[in-house]
């Protein structure tokens, strides 16, 4: 990647566009074989628990903007609008920023693949306390476990995700069969482990032909 960099800034000589152009696609699919291997190895170290976290004070609307910034030109290219409905005066979060952030990265990244063109996807964030219940607005229906988290959710309108791939999605290479658009099958299992690994949780709520919600929570700290 760093050899393709230089040829691309002409250290060695001008290009023409037709140079340009290839060496554009092969540093995007060197980007593609490095986040592969980077998604097998944290997945391979949290499965034997020697993952560790970076564990520090965020602020969750920072998370949210850093997550926009990278996919915004992927939303763009696909003709998708994203929606955010973050809920007011959310404390800091104890929590690895970059795994956390990758994982909004991977939500979103499925949410504008499956969308149709021209649509919305809308990414959520609030608080759900014995003090504080979920919003009336939030599209989440399943039940939460006893405790104070904040709650994370994406939402297209796409196919939807068949009832019998619910759990099927967040292992190892778990895809639904049939799928026009494919990937790795790691992005889930990735943000499964590193929700667990933080004490939460995460699911999908769909139905076939009606778009999906995928959720995660994380504990509030104190």
């Amino acid at each position: 990647m760093n050899g393709i960099m230089m040829v691309q800034r002409l250290l060695i000589g001008p290009l023409n566009d037709q140079q340009q152009e290839l060496l554009k696609i092969a540093y995007q699919g060197s980007t593609t074989m490095l986040a592969l291997i980077n998604n097998l190895l944290d997945i391979s170290k949290m499965e034997q628990g020697s993952m560790s976290l970076d564990r520090k004070p965020l602020i969750p609307y920072a998370i949210i903007d850093r997550a926009l910034e990278r996919l915004q030109a992927s939303a763009n290219s696909s003709f998708i609008k994203v929606e955010q409905r973050l809920a007011a005066h959310l404390p800091p979060l104890e929590a690895d920023d970059e795994k956390i952030v990758r994982v909004l990265q991977n939500l979103l990244d499925n949410a504008i693949k499956f969308s149709p063109s021209g649509q919305v996807v809308t990414l959520g964030v609030d608080l759900v306390t014995s003090t504080h219940p979920l919003s009336a607005q939030v599209p989440i229906r399943n039940p939460f476990p006893p405790g104070d988290w904040m709650v994370f959710w994406v939402q297209d309108v796409g196919k939807g995700v068949p009832s019998a791939y619910h759990r099927r999605i967040f292992e190892k290479f778990g895809q639904i069969r049939g799928q026009k658009v494919r990937g790795t099958g790691l992005g889930l299992a990735f943000c499964k482990l590193t929700v667990e690994a933080h004490g939460g949780q995460i699911w999908v709520e769909s139905e076939e032909g009606h778009g999906s919600v995928f959720v995660f929570i994380l504990p509030l700290a104190g």
